[in-house]
């Protein structure tokens, strides 16, 4: 990373542990060296956060309530909202169709107003990897995000693994604000490269065991 920058995250607090990796590992590369000390120092709850995500005041207090009140659930995030359009959701999650391997952002662009995260909370099949609390027992049960996706995905199969290992997903009464968009602008062929391959490998990875055999397969 940016010495300049490495040196300010450090001088914010003293307790403050910065991690500077030689090379980009992409996001589940560099998500899982940060889970790895979280959990090697006995946390019991992991928060994976992007840079370009906002956090209110009461954002973490209702994540965890949102785990704590509910034993089955393993992830949580609240529901996000455009920072250069606040009054627009960015997601309110993420819906995954097994047999045909759709996968959709919940409420994307829809009006946001007081009130509508507490509408919308409750389980979900996925939630965006730039703002999740994770409980333990969740990578005791199915380990690290997996690297292979590189950009992309990663939340999603993560999110499915936990699921399937009886830990679901639950979106918040809760909201952050997020820019997106920073790693890879939406016209980089890069960006459309790894979606279009992430997309397949998970249609593949994860479609045929739930829902029988597929009959078609579309963005």
């Amino acid at each position: 990373g940016d010495p300049a920058r490495m040196a300010g995250l450090r001088a914010v607090h003293s307790s403050v542990r910065v991690t500077s990796l030689p090379e980009n590992r992409g996001y589940a590369g560099g998500m899982n060296i940060g889970i790895d000390v979280a959990l090697a120092a006995g946390a019991t709850h992991v928060l994976l956060l992007n840079s370009d995500v906002v956090l209110p005041p009461d954002c973490l207090g209702r994540l965890l309530g949102a785990l704590r009140s509910d034993p089955a659930a393993g992830i949580t995030a609240p529901v996000l909202v455009s920072r250069g359009q606040p009054d627009l959701v960015d997601n309110a999650g993420l819906s995954w169709h097994a047999r045909t391997g759709q996968m959709r952002m919940r409420e994307r662009g829809a009006p946001f107003a007081a009130g509508l995260p507490a509408r919308l909370a409750g389980r979900v099949d996925a939630v965006s990897g730039c703002v999740m609390l994770v409980r333990r027992e969740v990578f005791q049960r199915v380990g690290r995000l997996d690297p292979s996706f590189f950009f992309g995905f990663e939340d999603l199969d993560f999110c499915l693994r936990a699921d399937a290992a009886g830990l679901h997903t639950v979106l918040a009464d809760a909201v952050a604000y997020h820019e997106g968009g920073g790693t890879l602008p939406g016209w980089s062929t890069d960006r459309l490269y790894y979606a279009t391959r992430n997309h397949l490998r998970l249609a593949s990875r994860v479609g045929p065991s739930r829902a029988g055999p597929r009959l078609v397969r579309y963005a």
